[in-house]
């Protein structure tokens, strides 16, 4: 049975073959993917480091608001029930 505190990677997989991990746990994938939603083109940023992947968060966020995104609105509902069930940290630390 799985248990949320568990240590069990997460793993992604896209329809295109590519697949990495998502997260340490699922506690953890779950933080990224609500809070980052762009985390994975924050991929991209990733040959520079973990520095380079946050100094591309605001801009990735100004991209995906000039799309009309909202990206408050899309975090709001999952980051409610969320709480519920587990903290969701700053963008920067779930990157990490």
């Amino acid at each position: 049975m799985w248990e949320a505190s568990g240590e069990r990677p997460v793993l992604y997989a896209d329809s295109e073959g590519q697949a990495g991990l998502a997260g340490r746990n699922p506690t953890a994938a779950i933080q990224l993917i609500v809070r980052a939603l762009y985390w994975r083109d924050c991929l991209g940023s990733a040959s520079g480091g973990l520095d380079a992947m946050r100094s591309a968060v605001p801009n990735l966020e100004r991209e995906y608001r000039s799309d009309n995104i909202d990206l408050d609105a899309c975090r709001v509902s999952p980051a409610r029930l969320l709480s519920l069930l587990l903290p969701l940290p700053p963008t920067a630390d779930v990157l990490a």
